[in-house]
């Protein structure tokens, strides 16, 4: 088997930044990682991440490789990926709340990538046509336009896709952890009674602990921030039903009672 080489390497424009791509001799693009990387906006760190998800990544593996290629540091093997699978790493990276706060401008990058970097990629490689006729040349360019469009919508539901799972995933927003906040304090001036209560006086720390433990260990989070979004009705479910366990409602009960019976004498 022939040793698989570069044919043709270039630097191809897309919006503020350039691609760096190759084609080898079986016919296959690639895109140099880094490069793309670079061009959404992604730190340092975040580069790091995409290039072992894509050498370890079950599928995403299948796509990469390094190819030698000269850059500005010289010959040096860079991390590319080929062009088929480009949408797939590209729908895989996450969209996370810090990101969407801290690097707005690296989020709308990304949603361009995803929907035209293959196009743009594959259309560099492409042999320059001659001229045609008018009649040819609109046919060519309404199958084109078809085949640009089906794409498109395969790919923007993808993204879709993407983005309802971040939706599920995102943690309560600060309105409504001050709701649970709230319930909780309720359910706990509920149970002891009152602020004026006797139990409250020597039990409203250790009812609010205890509260707040039952919740976290009922959703497996280790802060009730962390509670997912879309948990956000279950969560209020669950503090609408707590009720404190039966060793502190005999304590509740205790301290009331001495109460009582201060007022009774």
């Amino acid at each position: 088997m022939n040793q698989l080489t570069v044919v043709e390497q270039k630097l191809v424009p897309f919006g503020e930044h350039e691609l760096l791509a190759a084609k080898i001799t079986d016919g296959k693009i690639y895109a140099a990682v880094k490069w793309v990387c670079e061009g959404i906006g992604l730190t340092r760190d975040q580069i790091k991440n995409e290039r072992n998800k894509i050498q370890n990544d079950l599928v995403l593996s299948k796509g990469g490789r390094n190819l030698t290629l000269p850059t500005n540091g010289g010959i040096q093997d860079v991390l590319c990926i080929e062009l088929d699978f480009l949408p797939l790493w590209l729908a895989k990276i996450s969209i996370t709340p810090s990101m969407q706060e801290n690097n707005p401008k690296a989020v709308e990058n990304l949603v361009k990538y995803q929907l035209k970097a293959k196009e743009v990629l594959a259309e560099a490689f492409l042999p320059k046509q001659q001229p045609h006729d008018p009649i040819t040349l609109a046919l060519e360019a309404a199958l084109e336009t078809r085949k640009t469009v089906q794409t498109i919508q395969t790919e923007v539901k993808e993204v879709k896709a993407n983005i309802e799972e971040l939706r599920d995933n995102l943690h309560i927003t600060s309105s409504q952890a001050k709701v649970i906040r709230k319930k909780v304090a309720e359910k706990v001036y509920e149970a002891l009674g009152g602020k004026e209560s006797n139990a409250y006086k020597h039990l409203n720390k250790k009812l609010f602990s205890a509260c707040w433990g039952e919740f976290k260990d009922y959703f497996d989070i280790n802060e009730f921030r962390d509670l997912s979004k879309n948990k956000f009705e279950d969560g209020m479910k669950f503090l609408f039903m707590w009720e404190p366990k039966t060793e502190l409602r005999l304590e509740i009960e205790h301290y009331n009672r001495q109460l009582q019976l201060k007022l009774v004498k």
